[in-house]
């Protein structure tokens, strides 16, 4: 190695300024600058005295050099003009495979592959003999025959007349990268074709609000009204727009990772349709938005569907009332009669019993419509739960043998709940409300709780009152997740999947809370929290 410096030094003063400071490497490669550097540094200092003749001083000179090239991380590889190897240092052999012994004297060819064409050799020679640099990636041979990729720097080298007498080639194994570069490819391939193939929208969109990406089903969705760079909230329903930037403003305050929103878009035709999105957020280390991620479902159909149904569920409701009215003044009548058995009259105040309660559930169903489209207008009053629990089990024990519902007070001794039984327990609300949740709850409890078992219901003492509602049995995993959502249901025949949806609708509008928790330990419980009467509440 040291013959190659030796052979381009220029013998010279130290303080000769007509000739500039330069190696073999000067200005070629920043890397085998830094290790020249570091040689210097690991260098014993050997700084020559003041008078120390210049060949001295251009010995220390090469001495690091030669060390820095021998320990350099890239592969250097020193031919004469027609191509032939002299010099290779020992990285060139921890990657080749190839001793120095078996390189020199071999033309660089021996690492040819068959992954360049000849036009690719042919323009780097002509690249270098006419004393420019060349820079590029091969695919070359290891020893073994493995494949490997390199990133190389070949330059000619000059004498003092600028005639050139070598090429000196810098070269860096990036097979990693490359195969990392390769997979990385592969796998954002496959999730484009994975996002274009699938019917959802997915869109991609910029700190300014501006698309980067859409996704074909959103391009079919939208149609010219949204291209890349074209404002995203233009696609939203003007009615909705106002809402999805002040939630989108709220976002950016909030940090989230990742939200669910829904909302209405105008299609290509100018059609409404209902989008259910999820969408996630990509924040810089300032806690500035960098951009958004959205997938949208399309959920018009289901929207149809559901308001078809209200729709129908509404009328039906309205034509069953006229003719219930009709049949609850028949029992009226027949009681009436003075040669009625008692029997006879169980009968009918039975008839007459049902017909009532089915006529408070028609009205019912015609609330939680109300409660529904915000027309409901809640007329809170003192309610005793105690009296509606009361109602509600003995209403419904009849349908559920075996089975046994136990009521608690934590706060009594099991002696004292017997008598203090009559003693209300308050709750500020509407006892229709309180009766159909009540019902609708203890219903499921008891259908889910095997015969034998005990189903318990909880009255908590305190502001404001709370009450539970247990059974030893988990909600099915499938519907956790969507307890409360309408028409839910799991495993029930005759399940409208309304019970629980109703009864946090009617929780809700009472100013009170519904919660469910369930394990398959525990089992499964309700709390409901209602708020206690004021003090000037009737």
């Amino acid at each position: 190695m040291r013959r190659f410096i030796h052979a381009t030094s220029r013998k010279r003063s130290r303080n000769d300024k007509r000739f500039p400071r330069r190696s073999l490497f000067s200005g070629r490669d920043r890397l085998l600058q830094r290790q020249l550097q570091q040689a210097s540094a690991q260098e014993p200092q050997q700084t020559p005295p003041a008078d120390a003749p210049a060949d001295e001083e251009q010995d220390i000179e090469r001495r690091i050099l030669s060390r820095a090239v021998e320990q350099s991380p890239v592969s250097v590889v020193i031919t004469d003009t027609q191509g032939c190897i002299e010099y290779v240092n020992p990285q060139f052999t921890k990657v080749t495979g190839y001793t120095a012994e078996e390189a020199i004297g071999q033309n660089p060819r021996i690492l040819k592959s068959d992954k360049q064409p000849a036009a690719f050799y042919r323009i780097l020679w002509q690249t270098i003999t006419s004393g420019r640099d060349w820079n590029g990636e091969f695919c070359n041979l290891k020893k073994n025959g493995e494949e490997y990729w390199e990133k190389a720097t070949i330059s000619p080298v000059k004498d003092a007349t600028g005639k050139i007498t070598h090429f000196l080639a810098l070269k860096e194994d990036i097979t990693a990268r490359r195969q990392a570069q390769l997979r990385l490819r592969e796998s954002e391939e496959r999730y484009r074709q994975m996002v274009e193939d699938t019917d959802n929208i997915v869109t991609r969109v910029d700190a300014a609000g501006n698309y980067t990406f859409l996704s074909r089903a959103a391009k079919r969705l939208f149609g010219e009204t949204a291209r890349v760079g074209s404002l995203a909230f233009e696609n939203v329903h003007p009615d909705d727009r106002a809402r999805t930037m002040e939630s989108y403003s709220r976002w950016i305050t909030d940090q989230p990772r990742r939200i669910q929103f829904e909302n209405r878009v105008l299609d290509a035709s100018g059609e409404t349709r209902y989008i259910h999105w999820t969408i996630s957020f990509r924040f810089g280390p300032d806690g500035s938005l960098r951009a958004t991620t959205s997938i949208g479902h399309d959920m018009t159909r289901d929207h149809q569907l559901r308001q078809l149904r209200e729709d129908v569920d509404r009328i039906t409701r309205h034509d069953l009332k006229a003719p219930l009215l009709g049949i609850i003044s028949v029992p009226q009548l027949l009681l009436e009669q003075k040669n009625l058995t008692e029997d006879q009259r169980g009968l009918i105040q039975a008839m007459e019993d049902a017909g009532y309660h089915m006529l408070r559930l028609i009205n019912l169903s015609l609330d939680i419509y109300k409660i529904e489209t915000g027309a409901y207008r809640l007329r809170p009053r003192k309610v005793n739960l105690r009296d509606v629990l009361e109602r509600v089990i003995t209403g419904i024990a009849r349908s559920f043998p075996g089975r046994k519902v136990l009521v608690e007070r934590p706060d009594l001794e099991p002696e004292q709940l017997e008598t203090e039984r009559t003693s209300p327990y308050l709750i500020y609300g509407e006892e229709l409300l309180c009766h159909s949740t009540l019902s609708n709850l203890l219903r499921n409890a008891l259908a889910a709780t095997p015969k034998g078992e005990v189903t318990r219901v909880t009255l908590f003492p305190g502001e404001p009152a709370q009450v539970t509602i247990h059974n030893p049995l988990p909600v099915p995993r499938e519907v956790r997740h969507r307890f409360f959502e309408k028409y839910v249901s799991s495993g029930k025949a005759s399940g409208t999947g309304l019970g629980t949806y109703s009864a946090r609708l009617l929780t809700r509008v009472q100013n009170g809370i519904l919660n469910m928790q369930t394990s398959e330990k525990d089992g499964t419980t309700l709390t409901i929290t209602l708020p206690r009467p004021p003090e000037h509440a009737r």
